[in-house]
């Protein structure tokens, strides 16, 4: 095809209405106005003042694992609702359950021992 046709060539509905140069020159402008990078700096951030404590000592967090009332209800709850509740079922489903509930017990003990240092660890470093 010579320069400047399109594909309806020949058709005598269509015409070109733009010079090819002049859609060259266009798009050569666009290109050179895309390679200009104006910086702008970034804004610097201002400091947050914290007034209060991020982490708020429960109390009991100062307590060994042994010790903690939240720990012993876990567990008390974790063997002794599936026998109350589940009394009717077989041994075997029973200790599904229970298998499952002290598995939630261990977790919920274990996530309390990791904020409790968590919160420790906090304190030693802003001086607390």
């Amino acid at each position: 095809m010579p320069r400047g046709s399109s594909y309806y060539m020949g058709d005598k509905l269509n015409k070109a209405l733009v010079a090819p140069e002049k859609v060259e020159a266009v798009l050569d402008q666009v290109r050179a106005a895309g390679k200009v990078v104006v910086a702008v700096p970034e804004p610097k951030p201002e400091p947050v003042v914290i007034e209060k404590p991020v982490v708020v000592d429960p109390g009991e967090l100062k307590t060994p694992a042994s010790k903690s009332k939240t720990v012993w209800t876990w567990l008390l709850t974790a063997i002794g609702a599936p026998i109350a509740a589940f009394g009717n079922l077989d041994w075997r489903v029973q200790l599904a359950i229970v298998a499952v509930i002290v598995g939630f017990a261990i977790y919920g003990i274990k996530r309390r021992a990791d904020l409790a240092k968590a919160v420790r660890d906090l304190k030693t470093e802003f001086g607390s």
